[in-house]
């Protein structure tokens, strides 16, 4: 949850953005999601608890890497937004505005 509010909820509610905070937050998601491939995802076909059908654990799982990519994608998508929504305010300023 870390990394999410601080690279995209805080910033998006209007708190000031923490680069600290957000960089420390990335090195925590990076290092974990690096031992859940390493340790749990190393392709020997068993789920999170070691059976070859998926428990709670592993759809919890899902869930929340699933929950991450979505708010990547937002995020990127409200930058967007926001940039061209600054594009036509210059625009309109200029009286070009179309």
């Amino acid at each position: 949850m870390n990394y999410v509010s601080n690279t995209v909820l805080g910033p998006a509610l209007g708190r000031p953005l923490n680069p600290e905070a957000a960089a420390e937050a990335e090195k925590v998601l990076l290092s974990s999601l690096s031992k859940l491939e390493d340790i749990w995802l190393n392709g020997d076909g068993h789920f999170l608890l070691g059976g070859f059908q998926p428990s709670i654990a592993d759809l919890s799982l899902v869930c929340e890497l699933t929950q991450l990519e979505v708010t990547v994608c937002v995020s990127v998508i409200v930058d967007v937004i926001c940039a061209a929504s600054n594009q036509i305010c210059v625009l309109k300023s200029l009286g070009k505005s179309e």
